[in-house]
């Protein structure tokens, strides 16, 4: 049998799988943010919150990302801690001790985001690495285990 046909995957082709299941990974991730927001939105409660830090955190060759850091009491009392990326222009005009508005899941205020004009900058990109993360899982994943299953030449390493 010739190396890359036939059912059983090449030594290159154990690389294309592991490639495959970390693209699947990062979409998985990705999904999993998307379900705390809705998490969010389906039962949300509105605070007060605090900036508490500021922190700039050096992305090397991807952008500098800007974090809040701030703390507010959900209705079922008690302090709560949360972190929002955010844009340069809001973390420039924004000082320890300002107030934030907040919003999180009434049932989990540990999950919560913050909802005053920061927005979040990275949400975009982390779109992007979804539906990339994806899509590479589909076309190194089940389009080549499929045709390997048949029989036929390993579509990738060809």
């Amino acid at each position: 049998m010739k190396e890359g046909t036939g059912s059983q995957p090449s030594k290159g082709g154990r690389w294309i799988d592991a490639l495959a299941i970390i693209h699947l990974a990062l979409a998985v991730t990705v999904v999993a943010m998307v379900v705390q927001t809705s998490r969010i939105t389906a039962n949300p409660e509105t605070a007060i919150g605090v900036v508490e830090s500021k922190q700039v955190i050096n992305g090397g060759e991807d952008p500098d990302t800007f974090q809040l850091r701030y703390s507010f009491a959900g209705t079922s009392g008690g302090p709560h801690r949360g972190s929002a990326s955010v844009t340069q222009k809001i973390y420039d005009r924004t000082s320890v001790g300002d107030p934030v508005t907040v919003q999180y899941a009434a049932d989990d205020p540990g999950n919560n985001r913050v909802i005053s004009e920061t927005g979040d900058p990275e949400v975009l990109r982390f779109v992007f690495y979804g539906i990339y993360g994806l899509g590479m899982f589909v076309y190194f994943g089940p389009r080549r285990w499929l045709a390997l299953r048949r029989g036929e030449p390993d579509p990738v390493s060809t």
